[in-house]
C-alpha cells in the first residue's frame, strides 16, 4: 500500500505544479510573449533552412549514385560484350571517357 499512497502522493503534487505554473504563466508570459516572438521565428527559419539544404544535398548524393550505377552497368555490359570476366582490369579507355562523362554532369561548380 506503500507504493500505491506514493503514486496518489506524486500524481497530486504533479497536478498542484501543474496548476500553479498555469496560473504563474498566465500573469508571466504575456510581457515576454513579444520579446521571445522573434527568437521562436528565428530559430523556426534555421531549421527550415536547414531542412532544405538536407533535401538538396540527399538529391545531389541521389543523383551521384545514379550516375555511378549507370556507368557500372554499361561497363559490366562492355564486359559481358567483350566476353571479358568481371574482375579483369581494362586498359583505360572506357574508364577515362566515363568518368569525363561523369564529371561534366556533376554539379561541382554551383553552389
Amino acid at each position: 500500500m506503500a507504493l500505491f499512497d506514493n503514486g496518489v502522493r506524486n500524481f497530486l503534487l504533479g497536478l498542484a505544479a501543474g496548476v500553479g505554473a498555469a496560473i504563474v504563466g498566465r500573469e508571466v508570459v504575456p510581457p515576454f510573449r513579444k520579446a521571445l516572438r522573434p527568437l521562436a521565428k528565428a530559430g523556426v527559419r534555421a531549421a527550415v533552412n536547414a531542412y532544405e539544404k538536407g533535401q538538396e544535398a540527399a538529391a545531389r548524393l541521389g543523383e551521384t549514385l545514379e550516375d555511378l550505377v549507370a556507368e557500372v552497368k554499361v561497363e559490366q555490359e562492355l564486359e559481358r560484350l567483350r566476353g571479358d570476366s568481371p574482375g579483369s582490369t581494362d586498359s583505360g579507355e572506357d574508364s577515362g571517357e566515363t568518368s569525363g562523362e561523369a564529371d561534366g554532369n556533376t554539379d561541382e561548380g554551383e553552389g
